[in-house]
């Protein structure tokens, strides 16, 4: 989708953008993070008022009777709403897509009105698709053959016969209820992007097609990763991308001169193109990037036997973070990667007798959430995918919970000019007022707790960032240059006294340069 604004631009050339109606930026907004680009992000309501994009299209230009709709989305896993994520809105007809409150996809369609129910033309039951991961979705109709089918990530899910409206469409709604009068519900919770619609009934092959390569066909290569103009890219990115229609081999250049990168060719490669004709559909550049750096980068498609080879790409930047990654807490999982047995907490994992026991650090923490599929938290974050559940409970001894991570090897502090320490928490108004604290321990056992000047911090429910100069522990004796052990707690661990229980999340844990 293009934005920001209240336009939503038709990329095909026909004029049928849409508007968002009406502009409110609670319910939907753009977001960077869309599939390709800039996307719309939409938050649930269970009633009036709504917002959503509404695409006016030429009388007679699509009917429903033959028609298809596409579009990718993604939805978090506490959606809990019917919204549709998109509608064909006819005179007397309907068709759209939405999920139920736990995720299920439906497609609906039929004349409707106030207390008669929709039918339900596709039920794809078993599958739940609020897992906050890109799903391509397409649907067709087809009058002619009786029969609407749904297709999933390009493979179809389910068909079923008899389907036989015929109505013109007056209108391509994104993100909102249904038309006026028809049984109007939720509107949608999550990001859309990439909407498509066509006057017929395409084929399997096109809408696998489509959900491969997206519905400009382009020939040029799509959907870089980082995404163009991404800032706080780590320095060992592993750059990738989506072919172009007829790609077989890829060129790719890249530097920090934007000039150069665009310029740059096979016979004249200005120290730009850093891989020729290479099968990958990544690239992974020679050691770690420069912090604060911009690079640019682009990838020309090759396909020897097509005449219009090579295609050149469009150019692409981003920027690398300035900081040390400590724990993004992106990698922690339901397998071999919990997040109890990195971050040790009071209430401890194991069986008792067993190599693999360990008893809890005498604490009142317990960190991670067990009703989630990875034990983290995944709809709730600073940045990334998850961030960390913090639970503590201070109403008896030790009277204080804190969650710690020891290293196998001590951790170098002082490389690259760090100064500061870096972490991200949100806290939940019920909350009793209570210390947040980050301890260091070097291998030495030279330890110091820093404490958070506002105790009502815990009780603000949006995501803060709390800056700690490394000076505040170096001054107190600890090594900098082997950091065994690091603590996040609530309490007052010098002087315990009786507290109450609360819920926080931590995320992005970050060394910062000057």
């Amino acid at each position: 989708m293009r934005g920001p604004g209240t336009t939503i631009t038709d990329m095909s050339g026909f004029g049928h953008d849409g508007t968002i109606d009406p502009w409110d930026p609670s319910l939907v907004n753009w977001t960077d993070n869309g599939y390709e680009g800039s996307a719309l992000e939409y938050t649930a309501t269970t009633g009036a008022p709504y917002s959503f994009v509404d695409a006016p299209l030429t009388p007679g230009l699509l009917n429903i009777e033959e028609s298809t709709y596409a579009f990718w989305m993604n939805v978090p896993i506490n959606h809990r709403s019917w919204g549709p994520a998109l509608v064909l809105i006819g005179e007397n007809h309907d068709s759209d897509f939405e999920l139920t409150d736990t995720g299920v996809p439906y497609v609906f369609g039929k004349p409707d009105t106030e207390g008669v129910a929709y039918n339900e033309w596709a039920m794809a039951s078993g599958i739940t698709l609020n897992d906050n991961q890109w799903h391509h979705v397409a649907v067709t109709h087809s009058a002619s053959n009786q029969i609407t089918v749904f297709y999933l990530d390009g493979e179809e899910v389910i068909d079923n016969p008899g389907w036989s409206f015929s109505d013109p469409i007056e209108v391509v709604r994104i993100g909102g209820p249904r038309k006026e009068g028809r049984r109007q519900w939720a509107s949608f919770t999550g990001i859309v992007d990439e909407v498509t619609v066509y006057n017929e009934a395409i084929s399997a092959d096109a809408v696998e097609v489509l959900a491969l390569i997206g519905p400009k066909l382009l020939p040029e290569a799509i959907n870089p990763k980082p995404r163009d103009g991404q800032g706080d890219v780590y320095r060992d990115v592993v750059l990738s991308w989506k072919p172009g229609l007829y790609a077989d081999k890829h060129d790719v250049y890249f530097g920090t001169d934007i000039n150069d990168v665009n310029e740059a060719s096979i016979d004249d490669p200005l120290d730009a193109l850093v891989s020729q004709n290479q099968d990958d559909l990544t690239y992974d550049p020679p050691g770690l990037l420069d912090y604060g750096q911009t690079y640019y980068w682009r990838v020309d498609e090759v396909n020897d036997a097509e005449p219009n080879s090579p295609w050149k790409g469009r150019i692409w930047s981003f920027t690398v973070a300035n900081f040390v990654v400590v724990d993004d807490f992106e990698i922690y999982d339901a397998g071999e990667n919990q997040i109890w047995y990195t971050w040790k907490d009071g209430f401890g994992y194991g069986i008792p007798g067993t190599a693999d026991y360990y008893p809890g650090n005498g604490t009142g923490s317990a960190v991670g959430d067990e009703n989630n599929p990875t034990y983290m938290e995944t709809s709730n974050v600073h940045t990334g995918s998850q961030s960390c559940p913090f639970m503590y409970n201070n109403t008896s001894a030790p009277f204080y919970s804190e969650i710690q991570r020891e290293w196998e090897a001590p951790q170098d502090w002082t490389s690259d000019d760090i100064v500061t320490l870096s972490l991200w928490f949100y806290g939940n108004a019920d909350n009793p007022a209570d210390l947040l604290y980050v301890t260091v321990e070097d291998s030495a056992g030279a330890i110091k707790v820093v404490t958070h000047t506002d105790a009502a911090a815990v009780q603000v429910a949006n995501w803060q960032q709390w800056d700690v100069a490394l000076s505040q522990f170096s001054d107190a004796g600890v090594d900098l240059a082997a950091i065994k052990t690091m603590y996040i707690g609530v309490g007052n661990k010098a002087a315990p006294q009786m507290g109450g229980l609360g819920f926080m999340l931590v995320d992005d844990i970050r060394l910062y340069r000057p």
